[in-house]
């Protein structure tokens, strides 16, 4: 197999997580790197250190013209790969590695976990050309993103995490697995000890949400379901960095049912996604959200937890048999959801097994591997080099 070189957007952003899960699923079939800048000399997402031996490359005034151009060659020279993975429709991914496939005829493969072009898109035309006007030297800025996107026939294959993404650019779906034997419930010790590391109680009733809390992800939704259920022992677990969004939360009315665990190690992930009894991905219904499958699902599914989630996306197919679902921002609708599982943990028992052996048969690291390697193997060029070899 080649040589496989994985391009990230930024070495201290959370795509990391994104770029991370889908080279360590081809680590083992050939040479891997994963590369990208570093824009702010703050090295690797703190969560991932550790966890992969990335090529990190200073570029400090990567974001603004001319600069650019003479930043973006610093990474282009350090790139190793015979095939070329660029992650999200970003000028320095894709169009770095659409540059290098011109230059020496490496295959390039994007990968999209997101319409990025949504930011865009989802402005008037008036606010689209205020954009522009403040920020057509910033290349990295989303105002450039629809024309990276226009690009994206030039690359030889695209993965996307959602059908959404694939009716929008071809290519075939790919979702981004979990490592079912490190992700696996924990036993009732375990999860009482890691309960009382947060400060919850055994009485407590948890939800656990995993990741970052913004606006589109509807956590929102989840405190005044929360505040309608009139449960004292209910309590939201929100495992990821502290943000304005879940500052506000916090503050807010019910926000003192909130237990903000804060950024933890990727590798740690397990332990504490398994402090909660159910998780819930509310999500929202706008054009970003639309086009996303957030990992986080298939980890707590790993984990044998119920899902409650939004109806986006293809969360309901995803979800169908392992939790249930219900309309984005429809508070009363999740507040009958959280009241019934509660009151039939029959249920929710039987939607914990389902959720650990469909995550395990569907959507696990070695069934992502394995649909990877076959979009290499059957790259023209690597298809050509293959038939050469058998001659």
């Amino acid at each position: 197999m080649p040589a496989l070189s994985f391009l990230a957007p930024n070495m201290g952003g959370p795509s990391l997580g994104f770029v991370t899960a889908f080279a360590r699923a081809l680590q083992h079939t050939s040479p891997v790197q994963v590369i990208g800048p570093d824009f702010w000399n703050s090295g690797v997402m703190p969560i991932y250190r550790g966890g992969f031996d990335y090529t990190v490359v200073p570029t400090p005034r990567l974001y603004r013209f001319p600069d650019f151009f003479w930043q973006i060659r610093r990474l282009q020279r350090a790139i190793t790969g015979d095939v070329l993975f660029a992650f999200k429709a970003m000028p320095q991914t894709v169009w770095l590695a659409l540059r290098e496939k011109k230059r020496r005829g490496c295959p390039v493969v994007v990968c999209l976990d997101e319409w990025d072009g949504a930011l865009m898109a989802r402005r008037t035309a008036a606010e689209r050309r205020a954009y522009w006007r403040q920020h057509w030297w910033h290349p990295l800025e989303e105002n450039y993103y629809p024309l990276i996107e226009r690009l994206l026939p030039r690359a030889d294959h695209v993965i996307s995490t959602s059908t959404f993404l694939q009716r929008k650019f071809g290519g075939s779906v790919i979702r981004m697995g979990v490592d079912t034997e490190r992700f696996q419930p924990l036993s009732v010790v375990e999860k009482q000890t890691v309960r009382h590391e947060l400060g919850l109680l055994p009485g407590h009733r948890v939800i656990v949400f995993g990741g970052l809390v913004r606006p589109h992800k509807g956590v929102e939704t989840i405190v005044e379901a929360m505040r309608q259920v009139a449960d004292p022992n209910l309590r939201l677990l929100v495992i990821g960095p502290m943000t304005e969004t879940l500052k506000e939360l916090i503050q807010g009315p019910g926000g003192d049912r909130l237990v903000a665990a804060g950024a933890k190690p990727a590798g740690e992930m397990p332990r504490w996604l398994g402090a909660g009894d159910v998780a819930i991905l509310p999500m929202t219904g706008d054009l970003l959200s639309q086009s996303q499958v957030p990992c986080k699902v298939f980890e707590a599914m790993a984990m044998g937890l119920p899902i409650l989630a939004g109806a986006v996306s293809d969360l309901p197919d995803i979800v169908s048999g392992a939790g249930e679902v219900f309309a984005p921002n429809r508070v009363e609708e999740l507040t009958g959801h959280i009241q019934r599982l509660w009151s039939e943990p029959a249920r929710m028992e039987a939607y914990g097994r389902e959720a650990r052996r469909k995550c395990a048969d569907h959507y696990s690291a070695a069934v992502m591997a394995q649909k990877l390697l076959d979009v290499v193997r059957e790259l023209p060029a690597i298809r050509a080099l293959r038939t050469a070899a058998a001659g």
